[in-house]
């Protein structure tokens, strides 16, 4: 009697510590998630789902299923008993989410990873995994696709479908590397010659860099492709050089792309581009003239008129001039405040 006593006693003392007197953990919901980093090793972050409480996702803007993957339908399905991490993907378009968790019932058995454009909330499901079953866990997570410098939040879920069963683990973010190391990646300026080098090594199964370039560090355009030398050893150098007329600030970055369609992002780079007088283009233009010019405090008016002399059309500039409203023709643009003219053609 003695002995069952004592086994009954610690029983009552490990259930009651686990449902009564323990608390949820602190990041059991999204505004709470715990951030994290994404490095080329593993450094691990502890979590635990003891004592989570199911997330009701509406009112972060999702009202989808809790995981469509096949492996989380039929049998034991996933209990939505989460705890939140989250990071932001800075340059990188895939990265692995790694777990170190028992080998138990209710392991870590549902990773979810919603995208957070304004970091908060507007939830929208990107990836997810299910174990295979309630007690093997999850060792990993690969996601693909990410958005560059977006936050994204991980849910992590044991997989029972009875309350109960929870576990501690730990938790990290790797990068998934496309096999390219860049050694340097510089863009120079020289009176509006772009002068764009970079050096690489390590090409295994690589195949091909895109240039991309920005006039607002979001929006990116591809400017140039080239193949990779595909070196196995020893570095390979790359040059690019173009003219570029538009002032400003202009953002430049390397797009690596990896044989099997991964793909990762170098670091931005960016050049302050100014000129004398002001800049049309393009010209030939079909709807819209961009203008560039020196900042004025002062307002500058733009006046087009036909090849007859009659005023078309007449504003205040400013980075571009809408000309959906013209004929195809020939047209004089003036700017009295700088004593400029140009001659434009309209195409249709």
């Amino acid at each position: 009697m003695t002995n069952y006593t004592a086994v009954l006693v610690s029983f009552l003392l490990v259930f009651l510590s686990a449902t009564t007197f323990s608390q949820a953990p602190t990041n059991d919901e999204p505004p709470n998630a715990v951030i994290l980093g994404i490095s080329s090793s593993c450094t691990w972050t502890a979590g635990t789902t003891v004592n989570a409480t199911s997330t009701y996702m509406l009112p972060w803007g999702y009202t989808g299923p809790t995981c469509p993957d096949a492996s989380c339908s039929g049998g034991v399905t996933a209990f939505p008993k989460d705890v939140f991490f989250k990071f932001n993907s800075t340059s990188n378009t895939s990265a692995i989410i790694n777990i170190n968790a028992p080998n138990v019932i209710g392991t870590v058995g549902l990773i979810r990873v919603y995208e957070s454009p304004n970091g908060w909330d507007d939830f929208s499901l990107h990836s997810c995994s299910c174990a295979i079953n309630s007690s093997t866990s999850i060792g990993s997570h690969a996601i693909s696709g990410l958005t560059p410098y977006t936050v994204y939040f991980i849910a992590v879920s044991p997989k029972v479908g009875t309350t109960g069963f929870w576990t501690p683990f730990d938790i990290c973010l790797t990068q998934s590397v496309v096999p390219v190391t860049l050694r340097s990646f510089s863009v120079l300026n020289n009176d509006h010659k772009i002068n764009i080098k970079w050096e690489s090594e390590d090409e295994i199964n690589f195949e091909k860099y895109e240039l991309q370039k920005s006039y607002d560090g979001k929006t990116f355009d591809l400017l140039h492709s080239v193949e990779g030398n595909r070196s196995t050893n020893g570095v390979s150098q790359y040059n690019f050089e173009y003219n570029e007329q538009r002032r400003g600030t202009i953002y430049y970055r390397l797009k690596m792309i990896d044989r099997d369609g991964q793909f990762k992002f170098s670091d931005l780079r960016s050049i302050q581009n100014k000129s004398e007088g002001t800049i049309i283009y393009p010209n030939p233009a079909s709807d819209i003239l961009y203008v560039s010019q020196e900042s004025s405090s002062e307002d500058i008016h733009y006046f087009l008129f036909d090849i007859y002399g009659k005023k078309v059309q007449e504003g205040i500039l400013t980075d571009q001039i809408d000309l959906q409203n013209l004929a195809a023709g020939s047209y004089s643009l003036h700017l009295p405040e700088t004593h400029e003219a140009f001659k434009i053609i309209v195409v249709k």
